[in-house]
């Protein structure tokens, strides 16, 4: 349909790994999804319904990953996070990496659990899952949390990790978590 109403200028591929027909179909799917709402306000508005509440802040990147067609969880999420709403964290491969790595979550946990425990994390260190432009997954380094901090989160019991000695370059950034 798309290729008789706006013909190609080069070849139309449809074949394996061919972008252009999931990047269209993800472009219509969100325009029909966001048609429902009269303005761009409105649209706002109804997520920071979602963001408002604990409780259904992760039911909107699943929502927007059903209706929008090659929007993931993860991509949704980064895509509200990028409307300015700072408590949706993107679970990426980085932060899975993390989570998982830290025993935050099970090795086969997915996008939503991870976002929930990078979300669990934030409200510990009294951050928004989102700040200093990337997560409030703890950084490697001097300014990583200590393990009583890491504790304050996590399910299982501590492991003994010697966080290394600040110097007076990083002493200067501020808190640890």
């Amino acid at each position: 349909m798309l290729k008789l109403k706006l013909p190609p200028v080069g070849k139309f591929r449809r074949g394996r790994g061919s972008l252009w027909p999931l990047y269209a179909k993800a472009a219509l799917s969100g325009a029909h999804f966001l048609s429902q709402f009269a303005s761009g306000p409105e649209f706002i508005d109804w997520v920071r319904v979602f963001d408002a509440d604990d409780r259904k802040r992760a039911a909107l990147p699943v929502l927007l990953s059903q209706e929008i067609d090659g929007f993931g969880f993860a991509l949704a999420c980064d895509f509200v996070k990028e409307l300015g709403f700072l408590n949706f964290a993107k679970p990426d491969v980085h932060v899975k990496a993390v989570v998982k790595g830290l025993e935050f979550s099970s090795k086969t946990a997915n996008n939503y659990a991870v976002f929930k425990v990078v979300v669990r994390i934030a409200a510990q260190c009294g951050k928004t899952p989102m700040f200093h432009g990337g997560t409030a997954l703890p950084e490697y380094g001097p300014l990583a949390p200590t393990e009583d901090e890491l504790d304050a989160v996590r399910d299982v019991p501590a492991r003994t990790r010697q966080a290394p000695a600040p110097t007076a370059a990083t002493r200067s950034r501020g808190s640890r978590c």
